[in-house]
C-alpha cells in the first residue's frame, strides 16, 4: 500500500518564509480522505448519536450565552452597588436618654459599636440599658461604602456639640473595639474640648495572632474570592458570599492537622486548607444561606464592601500607635482615657477571637505606654450581650462603670474648684465602687 502525502499546507507555509512545515500525518491512498470519512459517518450514524451531538453543541452554545449573561449581571450589579453606597456615610442613633437625674451624668454619653458583618448596632445598644446609669446611649452605624474612622469621629463630635456632651465613652464589641480605639484617637488628637472617659474592647481582636485559626481562614477565603476582581465587593449578590463566609464557624468543624498546605478536597463534606482538615456541615450551611438571604433586603445589612473593610481593619489597624497617643495627657484633661479589655473566662468559650493572645498583646502595649487599663473576664462568650444581657449588665455596672464614674467625679470637682492639676491615673485603675464615696447610683 502506497502512502500519499498531503502537501498543500506544507507548500503554503514554505512559500511565505515560515520554514518547513511539520510533516502532516499520512493518509493511506486507498482509504477515504478525512472529509469523506466524516461525510460517510454523518450519513450513516444512528439518530441517537446525532441527537447527542446536537445536544452537545447546544450545551456549548448555552454555556457561552450563560457566561455572557452572568458577566452582564455581575457588571451591572457592581455598577448598581457602587451607586447605592457612593454617598453613604456613618450615622448616629440616639437609643436612650440618661436614666439618672444627677448632674454628674448630664454631659456624658456612651457610644456603642459592633463588629465584623454588622452595620447598625442599635439593637445591641438597646440591650445595654445599664449604660443609662451614667448618661445617654448612642449607636454608631457604619457606612456601607467603607470604614472611615475619621468621618465617624467627626459624627461623634457633631453629636456631642448638638447635645452638649463634654465627656464620652466608647463601647466596642469584637472588631468594634479596635475601631472604637481608632475613632477615639482621632477625637483625642483634634478635639481638645471633648474628653474621652473610657474605651471598652469587648472580646476584641488585638494585634498579631488575635483571631482563631478558623476566623483567619474565613478571612483568607473571603479575600481569595474577592481577589477575582477588586470591585466584586460592590456586587449586591456578593454580600451573600461574604456574609456566609463570615459565619464559617457555624458550619465548619476542624478535625485534624494534616501535612498538605493549600486547598484539598477529600469528599463532598471534607476538605483541608493551610494544614487543617475540616468537616463541612451542608445542612448548617443551608440554614446560614437561608438566614443571610432573608436579611439581604433589609436596609441595615452590611454590604460586601463594608465587610471587606472591617476584615482588613482587624489585620492592619495600628493599635499600638493609638494606645501611645492616648497615653499622653492633653492640656485641659485631668485624666487619661481608661482602656478596658473584657473577655470570656475561658478561651474555649470564644471561637472567633483568640482572647488569650489578644489580652497579651493588649497588656504588653498598655504597660509599655502607661495607659490606665483593666482586664475583666466574665461568664460571657464572644461579644454577645444580646444573648447574655444580665451577665453584661452586671459586668458593666460592677466592674466598668466605677472607673467611668470616678473620672466624671474628678472632672466635676475640678469644675467646681477650678483645679486643673488633679492626677487621676490611680483613680482610673480603682477596682471597686467603694473607692468612690461621693457617688450614688440607682440599683436597677
Amino acid at each position: 500500500m502506497r502512502i500519499k502525502k498531503r502537501r498543500s499546507q506544507q507548500d503554503s507555509l514554505e512559500s511565505v518564509g515560515h520554514g518547513p512545515a511539520i510533516e502532516p500525518y499520512p493518509v493511506a491512498q486507498d482509504e477515504p480522505l478525512t472529509h469523506e470519512i466524516l461525510h460517510y459517518h454523518r450519513a450513516h450514524e444512528p439518530r441517537f448519536n446525532k441527537a447527542l451531538r446536537s445536544i452537545g453543541m447546544s450545551a456549548i452554545a448555552a454555556t457561552a450565552i450563560g457566561i455572557g449573561h452572568v458577566y452582564e449581571d455581575v457588571h451591572s450589579g457592581i455598577e448598581a452597588g457602587k451607586a447605592a453606597v457612593r454617598d453613604d456615610r456613618a450615622s448616629i442613633h440616639e437609643v436612650y436618654g440618661s436614666d439618672n437625674e444627677s448632674a454628674l451624668y448630664s454631659h456624658h454619653a456612651t457610644f456603642v459599636l459592633t463588629g465584623l458583618g454588622t452595620k447598625n448596632p442599635t439593637e445591641t445598644a438597646e440591650t445595654l440599658r445599664s449604660h443609662q446609669d451614667v448618661g445617654s446611649v448612642y449607636a454608631l452605624e457604619y457606612s456601607n461604602k467603607d470604614l472611615d474612622t475619621a468621618d465617624m469621629a467627626q459624627q461623634i463630635v457633631d453629636q456631642a456639640e448638638q447635645d452638649d456632651l463634654r465627656y464620652i465613652s466608647l463601647d466596642g464589641y469584637s472588631a468594634g473595639g479596635p475601631i472604637a480605639l481608632d475613632i477615639a484617637t482621632h477625637i483625642y488628637q483634634h478635639e481638645p474640648e471633648l474628653h474621652i472617659v473610657s474605651i471598652v474592647l469587648n472580646s476584641s481582636p488585638i494585634g498579631e495572632g488575635s483571631l482563631t485559626q478558623r476566623s483567619s481562614e474565613g478571612i483568607d477565603i473571603m479575600n481569595a474570592l474577592l481577589s477575582v476582581h477588586e470591585d466584586f465587593v460592590y456586587y449586591e449578590r456578593g454580600r451573600l458570599i461574604t456574609e456566609v463566609i463570615a459565619r464559617s464557624d457555624r458550619y465548619m468543624t476542624a478535625l485534624e492537622i494534616v501535612d498538605h498546605q493549600g486547598f484539598r478536597l477529600y469528599d463532598i463534606s471534607t476538605f483541608s486548607i493551610n494544614g487543617v482538615k475540616y468537616l463541612f456541615d451542608l445542612e448548617n450551611l443551608q440554614k446560614e444561606v437561608k438566614d443571610v438571604s432573608a436579611k439581604l433586603d433589609e436596609p441595615d445589612t452590611a454590604s460586601g464592601s463594608l465587610i471587606k473593610h472591617q476584615a482588613d481593619f482587624i489585620v492592619t489597624t495600628d493599635y499600638r500607635r493609638n494606645l501611645e497617643i492616648l497615653s499622653e495627657l492633653r492640656p485641659g484633661d485631668i485624666a487619661l482615657p481608661v482602656i478596658v479589655y473584657t473577655r470570656a473566662q475561658h478561651a474555649d468559650n470564644d471561637r472567633v477571637v483568640d482572647i488569650d493572645a489578644s489580652e497579651k498583646n493588649f497588656i504588653d502595649a498598655v504597660e509599655q505606654y502607661g495607659n490606665p487599663y483593666a482586664v475583666i473576664d466574665g461568664p460571657v462568650r464572644h461579644a454577645n450581650p444580646g444573648e447574655l444581657p444580665s451577665e453584661y449588665a452586671a459586668m458593666i455596672r460592677e466592674r466598668i462603670q466605677p472607673r467611668v464614674i470616678g473620672t466624671l467625679v474628678f472632672y466635676a470637682l475640678r469644675q467646681s474648684a477650678g483645679d486643673s492639676k488633679v492626677d487621676t491615673r490611680a483613680r482610673n485603675n480603682a477596682s471597686s465602687e467603694d473607692d468612690f464615696p461621693l457617688v450614688s447610683r440607682p440599683e436597677n
